[in-house]
């Protein structure tokens, strides 16, 4: 559950502006399990709806989906309606933070572009991103997999060209994602090494939608990045403004482009991978 995203409207049209990105590097970090692919149980902490189990239910053994917000629950499980799953498909509603599953249970975990939504901070310690840790450190088995996709503070700077609309909310963004060597170090605490980390630079989170010069104007566009619930109401109505006025001056199209410049260099999202300790 989002502290300040409202998942339960943007359930139903999510998946037309956000697509699973970096499955070839969630593939690879797979491979690091002590456990074979074929046989491992997967964990979705956060599921939303369902585009990252659907990518790899036919690679491993089973997975679990978890996620809080019963209405993206319900899509991702509508994913799999109908069709025979070539793995088992275990739904669940529950918290990240306090994980349903008894200790050792699965091999590996993915956590997709939902840690922020937790609404932690530094002035907090990432007492919240601490929690979650040590609950997939506590299911994990020894030498499990945890897989992190989120955003790096230069990769919120430079990655997403429509953000300089609204410097604001991109500062209040920011403050929910931990620096690097944080991020490492809250691993290292719960109980993780072997930590890596690399960026699909041509991933774009929105797709193809992502480029749309009208994106903007349109409220189920904008419910793609949750930024956008961060940002006032009149901050918006300026927004909008400037938008049709470089459409209707034909310069949205250059704009797109100078803003989006530095993004191929950065990337969008970073996944973090890292091994649960084995101990002696």
């Amino acid at each position: 559950m989002s502290d300040f995203e409202n998942y339960y409207e943007t359930s139903h049209h999510y998946d037309l502006t956000r697509v699973p990105v970096g499955l070839e590097i969630i593939a690879k970090a797979l491979g690091r399990s002590p456990t074979p692919l074929a046989n491992q149980i997967l964990l979705d902490a956060g599921c939303g709806t369902g585009a990252y189990a659907a990518a790899f239910v036919s690679s491993v053994k089973g997975i679990y989906a978890i996620d809080l917000n019963p209405k993206m629950l319900a899509v991702a499980k509508s994913r799999f309606n109908g069709t025979k799953s070539p793995a088992p498909v275990s739904f669940c509603r529950a918290a990240i933070d306090t994980l349903p599953l008894k200790g050792a249970a699965v091999d590996a975990i993915m956590l997709n572009q939902v840690l922020h939504h937790l609404g932690d901070n530094a002035q907090t310690g990432w007492a919240r991103w601490r929690q979650v840790f040590s609950e997939c450190a506590r299911i994990l088995k020894p030498g499990g997999v945890l897989i992190v996709n989120s955003c790096s503070h230069e990769q919120l700077e430079r990655g997403f060209w429509f953000y300089s609309f609204i410097p604001e909310a991109l500062e209040k963004v920011k403050r929910l994602f931990p620096v690097e060597t944080v991020l490492k170090e809250v691993l290292c605490d719960a109980g993780f090494t072997s930590i890596d980390r690399e960026v699909p630079y041509a991933a774009v989170l929105q797709g193809e939608r992502y480029f749309d010069t009208r994106g903007i104007l349109d409220p189920t566009w904008r419910n793609g990045d949750s930024i956008w619930s961060l940002v006032p109401q009149t901050t918006l109505h300026a927004v909008l403004t400037e938008v049709n006025q470089l459409l209707q001056l034909g310069q949205m199209d250059e704009f797109i482009r100078d803003a989006d410049r530095s993004r191929c260099l950065v990337g969008q999202t970073t996944f973090t991978i890292a091994q649960k300790v084995i101990k002696p």
